[in-house]
């Protein structure tokens, strides 16, 4: 089965003539075995200002494709097993590239949802001005291509306990890159959920070496089918901050929906391992549908 989706939108350019427009074609076949793909373009030009949302590059075209492949083993111990491909490509509209990704994906499922996956990856980035990446380290402007490979294990969703661990090993734009990546659910019963995850990047490039760390914690709490408590305590060594999001939403009746939610960051502003409040917000949103 083939499905295509072709979408237009036009914005208000606040003053600026022209070039105010996104669009965007695909094509795909969402079949869950044997063959499955798509391919799509979307571009978005220089002035376009979505209003609602947003948008993290503008005057560009993009192009995407994936193929892949799943079978389904008549054996008891093997689900399934897939292997595909994905190439994602941003050119600028005026010409040169900015950034180019492929990966290739192999995934073995057991008859308990338990994943062993494989996973490479080749990426071309295009710097056209220099970034600071980390405190005094440098990235200067030119075109980079790294490889990095992942390998990783997770358990099923329907389990008590839900883990999954990873670890990537690669280059990174002149130097090397080691990523270990794992999480803890415990879900003892079905309204309530408690998780911590943990991510760590070690960097090595000429201009110097780094480690990223970030660390999150959450609990959500589903107290009934109209009432949800969602937190979440999240941890980053780059910018010493702490950031705690609390959300309390309830729903008496469909279209109408009350939402509390607390933000709160805290930051080590000296790297004194002292953290200040740095800002915090209360918010009451209430929300109300009629229908006619």
């Amino acid at each position: 089965m083939l499905e295509s989706e072709l979408w237009y939108q036009q914005s208000s350019t606040d003053g600026l003539a022209g070039e105010d427009a996104a669009w965007g074609v695909t094509l795909w076949m969402p079949n869950t075995s044997g063959l499955k793909g798509g391919i799509g373009i979307k571009e978005v030009q220089a002035n376009f200002n979505p209003a609602l949302g947003y948008i993290n590059r503008r005057d560009i075209r993009d192009y995407t494709g994936e193929f892949g492949y799943t079978h389904r083993p008549t054996g008891r111990s093997l689900r399934s097993l897939y292997a595909g491909a994905t190439v994602q490509r941003v050119e600028n509209r005026g010409g040169g590239l900015q950034s180019e990704v492929s990966q290739l994906r192999v995934n073995l499922e057991n008859q308990t949802s338990d994943t062993l996956a494989f996973h490479y990856q080749n990426e071309t980035e295009g710097v056209r001005r220099p970034f600071e990446i980390s405190d005094g380290i440098v990235i200067s402007p030119g075109d980079y291509s790294f490889d990095q490979l992942r390998v990783g294990v997770s358990t099923g969703q329907h389990r008590r306990i839900v883990t999954s661990v990873s670890y990537a090993k690669g280059d990174f734009y002149l130097g090397k890159l080691h990523n270990v990546n794992a999480s803890v659910e415990w879900i003892p019963v079905p309204r309530f959920r408690a998780s911590i995850a943990y991510d760590h990047n070690d960097v090595s490039l000429p201009q110097g070496d780094f480690d990223v760390r970030l660390v999150r914690a959450g609990m959500d709490v589903i107290l009934s089918s109209r009432l949800s408590w969602v937190n979440l305590v999240q941890y980053d060594n780059a910018s010493e901050t702490a950031g705690v999001n609390s959300r309390l939403h309830w729903t008496p009746e469909a279209g109408r929906d009350l939402y509390i939610v607390l933000n709160h960051n805290l930051e080590d502003f000296d790297r004194d391992n002292s953290f200040r409040s740095n800002v915090a917000d209360f918010t009451i949103q209430y929300r109300h549908t009629f229908r006619y």
